[in-house]
């Protein structure tokens, strides 16, 4: 019985370990930044905007801003990726223009937030949203 028990906690354990990256690698690094993004948009909308913290916005955004801008680096050219479409490299030009408009975004965050206008950043907090979007849409394998 006990070694049932360990072979199907074994087995039952191994996607959630397979789906682990090495924070090392190129993979990991973008799965890291990915994770820091989405919670962060997250944060923004749920958090941030309601008690009107424009400081805290402001600092994510400027982190997004250069994320977005060396986004592409962490995708070189015959890498893999759980959550990453083979598509990113065969529309590779489409794919530079997505980061570079999410970091665009991001950077109108940040200057929306730092101007102390709550309505600008939220109109700004919800183009960065699109721009992610827009890119999950093409892109993006949702496990």
């Amino acid at each position: 019985m006990r070694a049932l028990i360990l072979v199907l906690a074994t087995v039952l354990a191994f996607p959630a370990i397979a789906h682990d990256t090495d924070p090392n690698t190129v993979e990991g690094q973008r799965v890291t930044m990915f994770k820091k993004s989405g919670a962060g948009i997250k944060a923004v909308f749920e958090q941030h905007l309601p008690a009107g913290d424009l400081d805290a916005i402001g600092a994510y955004a400027a982190e997004m801003a250069e994320w977005g801008a060396r986004m592409t680096d962490l995708f070189p050219a015959g890498s893999t990726s759980i959550g990453a479409k083979a598509s990113i490299w065969e529309n590779w030009e489409d794919f530079e223009a997505k980061a570079d408009q999410f970091s665009e975004a991001a950077s109108e965050l940040a200057v929306a937030a730092a101007s102390g206008d709550l309505a600008a950043t939220q109109g700004a907090a919800k183009s960065l949203g699109g721009a992610c979007k827009a890119c999950h849409d093409s892109y993006r394998i949702k496990h």
